[in-house]
């Protein structure tokens, strides 16, 4: 018996009403030209999405389903011609990538979505990032966390390089 808060019906309902927001207001952001404006809508997705996997039953998967394609979203989203410089972007992809990580998002998608948000000229400063966050997780003890970044940067060392990351 799940301890989550929200049932798994009530959470379907949830992710999908999240899918649809997400994709009709970004929508509306690109089509007026406002990729700042579409990147922000996505990336709060994230942060909405992690919340619900916080307190929900996402038995039936459906949620980190929606989760991952809001990943793959927001990678995708052009966030350099947004004017967001690498030193903003980079810290926080890396981060929420690792605090969705302990739910399998995204699933089977994670070399694909450092690819998708352009890590090659930027790969320095990601491992300097992932190094930075590695040694705060383990100095707070987070050591799940502390393991999670170092996938993290196997994923962008993979994307950058075309190599497996195993």
């Amino acid at each position: 018996m799940s301890s989550a808060a929200i049932g798994w019906d009530a959470t379907q309902d949830l992710a999908g009403d999240l899918d649809l927001a997400v994709g009709a207001a970004a929508d509306l952001r690109l089509a007026d030209g406002d990729r700042a404006g579409a990147l922000a809508v996505r990336r709060a997705v994230l942060t909405i999405g992690l919340d619900l996997m916080e307190c929900c039953d996402d038995s039936s998967g459906y949620l980190g389903q929606v989760m991952t394609t809001a990943m793959v979203s927001y990678a995708r989203t052009q966030w350099r011609l947004a004017g967001i410089p690498p030193q903003v972007f980079w810290p926080d992809f890396v981060e929420i990538a690792t605090l969705l990580a302990n739910y399998g998002v995204p699933v089977g998608e994670e070399v694909a979505v450092y690819r998708l948000a352009g890590v090659a000229p930027d790969l320095d400063l990601v491992c300097d990032i992932a190094g930075g966050l590695h040694a705060e997780y383990t100095a707070a003890r987070m050591t799940w966390h502390a393991g999670q970044v170092r996938r993290q940067h196997a994923h962008a060392l993979a994307a950058a390089t075309g190599t497996s990351p195993t």
